[in-house]
């Protein structure tokens, strides 16, 4: 027997791509810093999503057999939490927008309490969605869609919704009304300040911060139409299977049954069919976002070519080839170290006495070596600096690129 969805395996494809380019994010891009906290959850909880969806669509492609029973009380219960992170990121980053909008500094002494808020928001309150909020309403244990696999089952109630499907519109709502006026006011018209801010602080550069604008700005864009199209189609739903939609059919009712139940393909009424393509293929355009932001940037692509020196050195192929491979853009970009700008150099130059800044001449079709020493310097006045570390070239000097190394500190 062949697979029962007619576009398969299309979507099992783009499940595991998903997934794969999430890793990529998460493991080659500086999204484990305290700013990019948010998006750090988004996609780790995508990333198990896409994964789990991909696996069940091969595994329940031309069947709808209850197996597996483990795993599918964990996936339905993962598909509730990652239906409930993707809004609640959305309120956590346009709140982090809204503080640099705001010019606070996320290194104030109210740093324990943003953490906590970004804990709360991306873990606590999944977890409370998919556990007990989920219980209540959990009118079985599990559901098997022939075609997608496993999936959860609520009560056909007002209570469901107020308990489970509210958390796809309201927080994207309160980030739309409460927050994000401001961020984007202040982005129009005061860019200017909050780069100096961004600089100031160091926590996150200017790159980081205009993709996770843009994802907070997409992510209020589709995941409120989303949320609103998924809460309309689940009353339609309810409306095809029931003549009424009572508030609540009672915790016996609910719990009476708890036995896994198999859903045919011909038994998909055409409402649900399309509530859950709606719902299975509109989880796969936030990952593809996502990379495109963050996955695609310089410090990633430099990952990327590390990771990828790496093997080849597993497989005891010719470092300095591999060296060559890297541009020395990237080569010597360190994604843990904040770009400092000039501004920053001046300051650290008056903080620290030193009155010239050695220039090294870099011409990019030459191949310098760099090497560090120290030697004597003297001010403007004659005070001679020592152990004023410099920068020597192999290399005779060519016409002086103004290049400033900052650091170079007396005494240092």
């Amino acid at each position: 027997m062949g697979a029962v969805d007619p576009t398969y395996p299309l979507y099992p494809m783009a499940s595991i791509l998903a997934a794969t380019l999430l890793l990529l994010v998460l493991t080659t891009s500086p999204m484990r810093r305290t700013w990019n906290l948010g998006v750090a959850f988004i996609c780790f909880w995508l990333f198990l999503e896409t994964l789990t969806n991909g696996v069940d669509a091969i595994l329940w492609s031309d069947n709808a057999n209850v197996k597996h029973l483990v795993y599918c009380d964990i996936v339905s219960r993962l598909q509730i939490i990652a239906r409930v992170v993707r809004p609640m990121i959305t309120l956590n980053l346009s709140r982090r927008m809204y503080m640099i909008a705001s010019l606070r500094s996320a290194e104030a002494p109210n740093k324990r309490i943003n953490l906590i808020i970004e804990w709360t928001l991306g873990l606590v309150i999944p977890l409370l969605v998919a556990g007990p909020l989920f219980y209540v309403v959990q009118r079985v244990r599990f559901q098997v869609w022939e075609g997608f696999g496993c999936s959860y089952g609520t009560d056909p109630s007002v209570l469901t919704v107020l308990l489970i499907t509210s958390w796809l519109f309201l927080p994207p709502l309160i980030s739309v009304v409460v927050y994000y006026p401001k961020v984007a006011w202040v982005f129009y018209h005061q860019s200017r300040d909050v780069n100096k801010f961004l600089r100031e602080n160091g926590v996150v550069s200017r790159t980081n911060y205009f993709g996770i604008l843009v994802l907070a700005s997409v992510d209020i864009l589709v995941t409120l139409p989303v949320g609103i199209v998924s809460t309309v189609l689940h009353f339609l739903q309810v409306a095809e299977d029931n003549k009424t939609i009572p508030f609540y059919s009672g915790w016996s009712v609910v719990h009476a049954d708890w036995t896994p139940v198999s859903v045919k393909w011909t038994g998909i009424h055409t409402s649900r069919s399309r509530q859950l393509y709606f719902s299975f293929w509109t989880s796969l355009t936030l990952p593809f976002f996502i990379f495109g932001l963050f996955g695609t940037t310089r410090e990633a692509r430099a990952a990327y070519r590390r990771t990828f020196c790496r093997i080849r050195a597993w497989f005891k192929w010719p470092p300095p080839l591999c060296q060559k491979d890297i541009p020395a853009s990237e080569h010597e970009y360190d994604p843990e170290v904040p770009e400092m700008a000039f501004e920053d150099v001046a300051e650290l130059d008056r903080s620290s006495r030193l009155s010239s800044v050695y220039m090294s001449p870099v011409p990019e079709d030459l191949d310098v070596e760099m090497k560090e020493g120290t030697a004597p310097a003297s001010d403007e006045r004659g005070e001679v600096l020592a152990n004023t570390p410099i920068l020597r070239s192999s290399r005779p000097s060519t016409p002086a690129t103004l290049r400033a190394t900052p650091g170079y500190a007396a005494g240092n």
